[in-house]
Order: structure tokens, then C-alpha cells, then sequence
């Protein structure tokens, strides 16, 4: 690397440079592997340093006060950076406080976050030290601002050598696209590009090895490996499971316990398994609730296993979640192919297993060649392409979900290049490689798997698809049950918003500065190329398309400017969450719902004339294609596509508009503040999914196995745990029922505290009560705590107000909803030594952290859906008692979820506390504690917490 750079870090009081103050830099200056100078001092901030900076980077005040003044530092700071390319991790924060003095506004800066989210998309996250540790650079002090410029150093340097592995070609087309536009990484990849091109790395690289075949060309990384085998063939008369040999696999002296010397024998998964094999053998539906611990996984996959195997049947398994996913095709079906294989029962290397995604989870090498053969047109989709070209030597499976695309604009870009296209067929995409597109590989690949793994979204849009997604299956494994109406409804709700609309337009007459095309441009272009007898007829087609698409768009603006008005009356209120508004009974009434009826009549007109243009296209395109214009094939796709899109867009507005469904529920939601609503958006989704269960899931197939650790609520007459609820909302009434134990033993290992002395949610003091407990508990253990929330609201005043006295006990607050993901702050909590986590709604389920790491649980207030949330409204009108018999039940369900992270191994032990007294006060409170495992209770005050705390803990200890 001939270039001189220059890593800077520096560590502040906060983050915004405005306020906020530098009180340490550091500086490394290198040439490659070269160091050539490197300095670090303190900086007196002229402010207070908040303890959580204090505890994060150990600078103590009395130390930051002796060092020199900002302005006394820059003179050196200016004249050691020169006119050097500056680098640093998230560069941009850090010179946004040196600019503010004149620094380094005309130097370049590479930022290797960026550089990262590109070439090491896979990295179990981003931030300096992780990336660090994942490409093997050792990491000894971090938050210090020398320390972390060496590290961004050394950093900077791995991804050079990480971008001089890549194929030549894809190189220079990464510069060629990057050199129309002002983006920073062009150096970087101009350097690695000559390094390369110099042998300055050893190729072994997948470029190597194709330049030497003679296929170094962009399209030779489009080409994902062929699928060899062949679908399976079902035998005739099915073999049955033999339960008492599967059985014996995880019996004690069994196969499992030979392999793992560890394995705990546990009655309930052993009663699972047979449970499961008796289904498949008997073709019965069975709902299973198996508690934490109980090895649900294994129980269901090993016979699931040997039923493919010996039958030659699919066995499809749906989760809700990635996690259970990963846990699936990573530890459990390894742990399954070996038991098989050593057991003697089958080869476990026969076993095929697929992972099944959406169309939209796969890129699209059509869409993908036309923008590398336009070009991007924005700094957006530049980078986005050059993430993509770096992914493509590697990928096998063409998921974007291996890429990192962090923000809502990539993600968009990723939907336009990905197979989400109904147009696309296996032979429109056979030419990108011998083994076809990553989508028709993936479906090729299923269609000969015994296993397939999907989660219940695909499950579901195969459902909507009349059987087109998945392959053809008589057995089904859902496991995460319990999410299984939430996951059809969020599959079958329509959205449907200005952006989509105008895109939706555009996409056929072209964008209104007419610079990009849609069907218009392809037509167009086409035009140029036909007979010129044929050349006027589709010319017309085509001024009609544009002219009438530009009718529309003024019809779109002016029903989405009635919905905001309408939205305005209904929904005065103004606040930091959106507004939603059902469209049911007086709301229709209102004088603004007119003007928005007035305003769809005007669009539906137009938007009428546009489907009558694409259906001339398409015949038009039809007899050319029957005279033999194969180059009519693509647009004639789009404009079958477009047409279908067109009519779904209508028949959802006309019906929420005009002729609301009855078994639909419609609504309106604004996100806006400063008296205006500018995004607003339609939905409209199904009443009632359980019919569709009944009908799609459950009577068209053999074999259907619901499972998960929560599927029971209460019974209120027998005030006893049931299925009745799940059941109901499933139209699963004939199912067969099994309800297993956890095995870990809840009352000696589980203290529920029950504060008999905190007011209710909503009386006054309750907030205040809640922050008193937390504080209470985590001085009394020094933090290992979590809370869980029901809103963002309450959490958010709860983080300010502990912030502060738990600093001052050494205590970290991690907080949902600070920018970092769920992920990120569960490893934070986890790896701290004295931490609270403060979580909401996605922290209550599939949280793991076993150990002293979570020692106490705080659910803050029984979690009941918002009574106003349209579709849990909407549906709440088809009880008796909409309270009693649906808000209790779902809520049960939840709470259930928050009180299972708390035991997540045999070993351990903790305390829940209740901070909601309705659980004591209330009938219904009964019915939460009904449905817990038989744990110790324990009532009292709430300054008694951090005693019982401890002294339930150090028994624990003791023992």
C-alpha cells in the first residue's frame, strides 16, 4: 500500500459534538504494515465526564482535569495528520467534533466500519473490537483512544488483505462503477486493485482458479453450484416408525448417551418422541406443550428423520424465529445425522436437509446484470452493489440474509434485486449458470430434501400460493406454535402506502423525470428494434402508458392527502408513536371519510385506464411473441406482472374504501409529528386466521405436529392449564394433547416475589415504585438483572432515572432501544460483570442466558396487548368477554414467555419479581400464577427485595 494514512480515535463525554467534549485522541500513522508515528493524550473536557463514560473508558476525572486544554493540542494533532487519508471506525463521529475546530475538512476518510459491513459481512457484529476478534487480531484494552487506533490500524490492514483476496475482475469492476462518484472506499479498492494487479498477494483466491480455466468474466461468479439429486419418490405402502427403537436412542445406555458421555436422560423427551412417532405412524394431529428443558427439538427430529429415510416423504419443520433455525441446521440435525448413523437405525449421511426461504430472500442474477450493466445511479446503490460483487466468489446460496445491509435504504435495494418477481420461471433464469438462479436451486434443492426447513411466513405464503412455494409434503413439524396466528396474520396483512403506489406506477410508465424506464423504457427500446409496420401500434401503446401512468400519480396524491386529512380528524392526538385508526362503524361516518371516498373514485378511474393499457400491451406483446419476437419475453413478463400487482393494489382499496369485508379488519396508521402526518399507511388483514389453519394446514395434510414451551393458558372454570384457548384461535379443535414438565425442578431453584405494597399500573407512584425495586435488586446483587416492560415509554423514564445512582454502585444500564439490536445487548448484558438490561416486548421470548448472568427477572406490569391495536380490537368484538376470554389468555401466553428466561439450564437459579399487584387483587391475577411451573412464592414489600434477593441467592451458593 504506497499511501500514507492516519488512524484516529478519540473518546468523549457523549456523542454529540455540540455538547458534547473530546477528553482523550489518539493518533497512529502508518504505510501499510509501517508504523511512523503514533501519539495519545488526554484531554481536559472544561466539563463533567458521566459516570458511564467513567466506567467504559476508566478515564477519572481527576486525571482528564491535569491534562492540557483541547486548543493547546491541535497545533501537534494538525501537523501530525498532514494531508494523510484519515481512517477510523465510524470516522465520521469523530471528525464531526474536530471540524467544529477547522480540522481535516478537505482530508480524505476511510471509515473501516464501512469497509467491514462490505467485506466481512458475516461478522458476529460490528463494532471495532468484535470485528477484530473475528479476523483474529488480538484485542487487549478497548474504549482508550491509542489502544483502539492501533487496533483500527491493524483492522484497516486485515481488510486490505481481505479486498487483494478478491478476483481480479470483480475488482476492477468495483472501481469502474465507483469512479463516477464521490465515495470515499474508491481508494481503498483502487490500492488493492493495483496490489493485485502487481502480485503483490498470492492468488489462491476462486478468481485464481477461474482465470485459469479461462472463465475470470463477472458472469462466471453467477453460476451457484448444480443440484445432483434427484426428488424423492414416496413408497407406495409407508413403513412404520418403530416407537420402542427410537425410544431406546435416548434411554440411558441408549445411542445418545454413548456419543455424549454427558447426556442427561430426561422421561419427557422420551415421551415426546413417541408421542411424535405414534402420529406419524397413526397420520394424527397432535399439540404438544413440552417445557423449557425437555429437548423438544431432538424429540420431533428423530423421528421425523427416519420417517423420510425409510418412506422417501418430505417432512416440512416451520419455526417462528432464525435463532431456532440456526440451532436447527447447526447443533441439533449434526447432533441427529451422527446418533442415526452410530445407532445403526439409518445413514445419517443419506439424510438431506434444506433450508427454505422466500423469494425475497434470494438475489435475482437477471436484476442483478441489469444494474451492473446500467450502472448505479446514487452512492446507495453503488455501495450496495459492491457488497453484493465482493459476496458473489463466496456465497452458495445467494441469501441476502449472509449480507449485512443495517439500514431500511439498503434493504430497499436489496427488494429490487432480489427474485421477488412473479415473472421469473426456471426457464428464464437456466441461462445464469448450470445450476439456474439461487432461487430455482434452492426449491430444486428442497424438492430432494428429506428435511426442509422454512419458518411459518413461507408457510403460510405457500398457503396464499395454492401449494407453489413449497414442495408437495403430507407432514408438517411447527414448532414456536404459539406464534403461529401472529405469523399468518403479519403474512396475509396488505400494506398499502404513497411509496408503494407511486413505485408500483413508476415501475410502468417510468419515473416522472422519465430518467429510468419501467415498461415504458423496455417498450421503447423494443420499438427501435421491430419491423417499421409493427413500430407504430406499440409506439402508441406505450405514449398511452406513459400518459395515463402520469394521470394516476396525480390520482394517488390525491387520495393520500385525503387519508392524511382524514387521519388529522380522527386521530388529533400527537406523540412519538403512530397513530392508528380502525375504519369500522363511526369513523366511516365522519365528513373527511367522504373526501377520501370522493378521492379513490378519481384514482380508481384512472387507475382503470392503466390496467386497460397493460392489457393491450400484453396482447400486442403476445402476437409478437407468436411471430417469433423472442425479445418480447421480458417485457411481456413485467407487463403480466404489473397487471397483477394493479389489480391487487385495486381490490384492496376498493374493498377497504367502498366494500369492506366483513372478515377483514382495515385501518389507518400515520407516523408524523409537528401537527402533520407525512407517511401514512393502509393495511387490511383477515379477521380470523383459524379457518385458514383448519382448512390449509391441517385438513390437507397427513400428519401436523404443533409444538412449543408455552401453549397452554387457563381454564377458568376449572382453573386448571388447557389448550382451549390455542386451540379456538387455530380452528384446531380435533387435535390430540400432550403436556410435558420442564425437568428442571422450578421450587427449588425459582423464587416468585410477589410486592404486596406497590400501587397499581396507572395509580400514581407506580413508576417511581418500579425504579425503587430495580434499584433495590440489583444493589442487593450487583446487577445480573433484567426488566422487562411492557411499552417503550415506562423503560425509557425508567433508564433515566437509574442511570445515575446505579453508575455510582459501578451498576451498566443497557436499554432497548438505544440503536443497538437485540443481539448486541443480550451479549453486552451477558459478558458484563455488573449490568441491568432494560427490554420490552422482543426481550420477553427467545432470550438464552443461562448462569449467574441473569439472576433476577422484573416483569414490570402483566403484559396485555393495547386495547386500541386495530386487529386485537377488531377481533376482541367476537367474545362474550372480550377481557375475560381473549386479553387474559393472550397476555397469559406472554407472561408465560417472560418467566421462561429466567431458568434456562438445570443449574440454574434466580428470582421473578412481580411488580404488578393485579396479580394478587385481581380474579384473574390467579390465573397468571396458575400457569407457571410450581415454583417457591414468596409475598412481601418492597424494600424487603434486596434481602430475600440475596438470601434465596447465597442459599444457592451455599448448596
Amino acid at each position: 500500500m504506497r499511501s500514507v494514512f492516519v488512524a484516529l480515535d478519540l473518546e468523549t463525554t457523549g456523542l454529540d459534538p455540540e455538547t458534547d467534549a473530546i477528553i482523550e485522541i489518539g493518533v497512529v500513522k502508518f504505510r501499510g504494515e509501517t508504523v511512523l508515528d503514533e501519539w495519545g493524550t488526554l484531554v481536559r473536557p472544561e466539563r463533567p465526564i458521566p459516570p458511564a463514560v467513567v466506567e467504559l473508558t476508566g478515564i477519572r476525572p481527576e486525571e482528564a482535569e491535569q491534562a492540557p486544554p483541547l486548543r493547546a493540542l491541535l497545533p501537534r494533532l494538525r501537523a501530525l495528520v498532514g494531508d494523510a487519508v484519515l481512517v477510523g471506525h465510524s470516522i465520521d463521529q469523530d471528525l464531526a467534533f474536530l471540524r467544529r475546530y477547522g480540522l481535516f475538512r478537505e482530508n480524505e476518510a476511510l471509515d473501516t466500519y464501512e469497509l467491514a459491513a462490505i467485506l466481512v459481512p458475516y461478522a458476529g457484529g460490528h463494532s471495532l473490537s468484535t470485528l477484530a476478534r473475528d479476523l483474529g487480531i488480538p484485542v487487549e484494552v478497548v474504549h482508550r483512544a491509542l489502544e483502539d487506533a492501533r487496533l483500527t490500524h491493524r483492522l484497516f490492514q486485515a481488510l486490505f488483505e481481505r479486498a487483494c483476496q478478491l478476483p481480479e475482475p470483480i475488482l476492477e469492476e468495483i472501481v469502474r462503477h465507483a469512479a463516477r462518484f464521490p465515495w470515499p472506499p474508491r481508494r481503498f479498492f483502487e490500492e488493492a486493485l493495483r496490489a493485485v494487479q502487481r502480485g503483490r498477494f498470492a492468488d489462491q483466491s476462486i478468481g485464481a482458479q477461474l482465470r485459469a480455466k479461462g472463465r475470470a468474466t463477472a458472469e462466471a461468479y453467477l453460476a451457484p453450484p448444480p443440484v445432483r439429486a434427484r426428488p424423492l419418490r414416496p413408497r407406495r405402502e409407508p413403513q412404520p416408525l418403530d416407537e420402542e427403537a427410537l425410544a431406546r436412542l435416548l434411554e440411558p445406555g441408549g445411542a445418545l448417551s454413548r456419543i455424549f458421555p454427558d447426556y442427561e436422560h430426561r422421561p419427557q423427551q422420551v415421551e415426546m418422541l413417541r408421542a411424535v412417532a405414534a402420529s406419524f405412524n397413526e397420520g394424527a394431529h397432535r399439540m404438544i406443550e413440552a417445557g423449557t428443558g425437555v429437548g423438544k427439538s431432538l424429540a420431533y427430529l428423530i423421528p421425523a428423520a427416519v420417517w423420510a429415510l425409510h418412506n422417501g416423504e418430505r417432512v416440512v419443520i416451520s419455526t417462528y424465529t432464525i435463532p431456532l433455525q440456526e440451532q436447527l441446521l447447526q447443533k441439533d440435525i449434526p447432533v441427529l445425522q451422527r446418533l442415526l448413523s452410530e445407532s445403526g437405525m439409518a445413514d445419517g449421511s443419506a439424510l438431506r436437509v434444506a433450508l427454505l426461504k422466500g423469494r425475497a430472500h434470494y438475489l435475482c442474477p437477471a436484476r442483478l446484470m441489469q444494474l451492473r450493466h446500467a450502472g448505479p445511479s446514487s452512492i446507495d446503490e453503488l455501495r450496495m452493489l459492491v457488497k453484493i460483487l465482493v459476496w458473489l466468489p463466496t456465497t452458495r446460496t445467494g441469501d441476502g440474509d449472509e449480507l449485512y445491509l443495517p439500514t431500511p435504504a439498503e434493504r430497499a435495494l436489496w427488494a429490487r434485486l432480489s427474485a421477488d418477481n412473479e415473472a421469473c420461471t426456471a426457464e428464464v433464469c437456466a441461462a445464469w449458470g448450470e445450476g439456474g438462479c439461487f432461487l430455482h436451486r434452492a426449491r430444486k434443492a428442497a424438492e430432494a430434501a428429506h428435511l426442509i426447513i422454512v419458518n411459518h411466513a413461507l408457510l403460510f405464503a405457500d398457503v396464499t400460493t395454492q401449494n407453489m412455494v413449497l414442495p408437495e409434503h403430507r407432514h408438517l413439524i411447527i414448532d414456536e406454535a404459539h406464534h403461529l396466528e401472529e405469523a399468518a396474520t403479519r403474512q396475509l396483512t396488505v400494506e398499502i402506502d404513497r411509496f408503494g403506489l407511486l413505485r408500483l406506477l413508476q415501475e410502468a410508465g417510468g419515473a416522472r423525470d422519465h430518467r429510468t424506464g419501467g415498461l415504458a423504457g423496455a417498450l421503447t427500446t423494443l420499438s427501435r428494434g421491430l419491423p417499421p409496420a409493427l413500430r407504430g401500434p406499440l409506439t402508441g401503446l406505450t405514449r398511452r402508458l406513459s400518459e395515463a401512468v402520469e394521470a394516476a400519480r396525480t390520482g394517488v396524491d390525491v387520495l393520500m392527502d385525503a387519508l392524511v386529512a382524514f387521519l388529522e380528524a380522527a386521530a388529533p392526538g400527537r406523540g412519538e408513536h403512530a397513530r392508528k385508526v380502525l375504519l369500522q362503524g363511526a369513523e366511516r361516518q365522519r365528513p373527511a371519510w367522504a373526501a377520501v371516498e370522493q378521492a379513490w373514485d378519481l384514482l380508481s378511474a384512472r387507475w382503470r385506464t392503466v390496467q386497460e393499457t397493460l392489457a393491450a400491451i400484453r396482447t400486442a406483446l403476445t402476437e409478437l411473441l407468436e411471430h417469433g419476437f423472442a425479445e418480447v419475453e421480458e417485457p411481456l413478463g413485467l407487463a403480466q406482472v404489473l397487471s397483477h400487482d394493479f389489480e391487487r393494489a385495486r381490490q384492496v382499496l376498493e374493498a377497504a374504501i367502498r366494500n369492506p369485508s366483513p372478515d377483514t379488519v382495515y385501518w389507518l396508521e400515520g407516523h408524523g409529528e409537528e401537527g402533520s402526518w407525512p407517511h401514512v399507511r393502509l393495511h387490511a388483514a383477515p379477521l380470523e386466521v383459524g379457518p385458514l389453519v383448519r382448512r390449509h394446514l391441517l385438513g390437507s395434510r397427513r400428519c401436523v405436529i404443533m409444538t412449543s414451551a408455552t401453549l397452554q393458558t387457563v381454564d377458568r372454570e376449572r382453573q386448571a392449564p388447557s389448550f382451549a384457548f390455542l386451540k379456538e384461535r387455530l380452528g384446531a379443535w380435533e387435535m390430540e394433547e400432550l403436556a410435558l414438565d420442564s425437568p428442571f425442578d422450578y421450587r427449588r431453584n425459582a423464587l416468585v416475589y410477589l410486592v404486596t405494597d406497590i400501587p397499581e399500573p396507572g395509580q400514581a407512584g407506580y413508576q417511581r415504585a418500579v425504579e425503587q425495586a430495580v434499584l433495590e435488586a440489583a444493589r442487593a446483587i450487583g446487577g445480573r438483572t433484567m426488566v422487562l416492560f411492557t411499552a417503550y415509554a415506562p423503560l425509557r423514564r425508567a433508564a433515566r432515572a437509574l442511570a445515575d445512582p446505579l453508575a455510582r454502585l459501578g451498576i451498566s444500564v443497557y436499554e432497548q432501544g438505544d440503536g443497538s439490536s437485540r443481539r448486541q445487548l443480550v451479549e453486552r448484558f451477558r459478558s458484563a460483570e455488573r449490568a441491568v438490561l432494560l427490554g420490552t416486548r422482543s426481550l420477553w421470548e427467545g432470550v438464552d442466558i443461562p448462569g449467574e448472568a441473569l439472576s433476577c427477572l422484573i416483569i414490570a406490569k402483566l403484559p396485555f396487548e393495547v386495547p386500541d391495536e386495530p386487529i386485537f380490537a377488531a377481533r376482541s368484538t367476537r367474545y362474550r368477554d372480550p377481557f375475560l376470554d381473549y386479553a387474559v389468555p393472550e397476555a397469559v401466553l406472554r407472561f408465560r414467555q417472560g418467566f421462561g428466561r429466567l431458568i434456562r439450564r438445570r443449574s440454574d437459579r434466580g428470582v421473578v419479581v412481580i411488580l404488578d399487584r393485579r396479580v394478587l387483587t385481581r380474579t384473574y391475577g390467579a390465573w397468571f400464577l396458575t400457569a407457571l411451573p410450581p415454583c417457591t412464592l414468596h409475598r412481601g414489600p418492597l424494600s424487603d427485595i434486596g434481602s430475600v434477593l440475596k438470601d434465596w441467592l447465597m442459599g444457592a451458593a451455599a448448596k
